[in-house]
């Protein structure tokens, strides 16, 4: 029997919240696709030890959707509910899009990651997306154009920019993971 792999786009339509507890280890389909999303994303960072389709979640899976879960930029606690689930199933497209008087707890992930870049001042980082923020995000937009990306410089944060993030030495650092590149 060969497995159906689930990548992004293709998930399945019931998404239950699934967290490891000490009484009981989950079993079932979902995990398995929790499994199978957690691996397209380690390929796509180049990060970890692919997951054993097995559908238990435990230690490992719990661990591997943690280091998911700091790269996306959302909430690590290891559940997987809504915000995971749209993570996992559509990418970056599900983080919102950030610009100008945005606020709130993914301004203040964007602000760290941007300080951690070196291109925001220490004491940028206040969940208010204003003149520094803007000023940070179209020297990293610049950044990208320069190596050759075809991205906007207009201080606005969507998916791509997003990626691009996620993608950083920084990032890998601030979540403790480590890439498979060699590079």
């Amino acid at each position: 029997m060969t497995a159906i792999l689930i990548q992004p786009g293709q998930c399945p339509v019931e998404q239950p919240v699934l967290q490891l507890t000490p009484q009981k280890l989950i079993r079932g389909e979902a995990v398995r696709s929790v499994q199978q999303l957690v691996n397209f994303w380690q390929d796509f960072w180049a990060i970890g030890t692919p997951l054993a389709t097995d559908g238990v979640y435990g230690p490992k899976t719990q661990a591997a959707v943690k280091s998911i879960q700091c790269m996306a930029f959302l909430t690590v606690d290891g559940i997987v509910g809504p915000q995971t689930w749209g993570f996992l199933c559509k990418g970056f497209e599900n983080l919102p899009t950030l610009k100008m008087g945005s606020t709130g707890s993914f301004v203040t992930r964007l602000q760290a990651a941007l300080r951690a870049e070196g291109i925001l001042p220490s004491f940028g980082i206040d969940g208010i997306f204003g003149q520094d923020t803007d000023r940070s995000v179209r020297f990293f937009q610049q950044e990208l154009r320069q190596i050759g990306l075809a991205i906007a410089v207009n201080g606005v944060v969507n998916a791509e920019i997003w990626a691009q993030l996620s993608r950083r030495t920084t990032r890998f650092r601030a979540c403790g993971v480590v890439s498979n590149n060699n590079e």
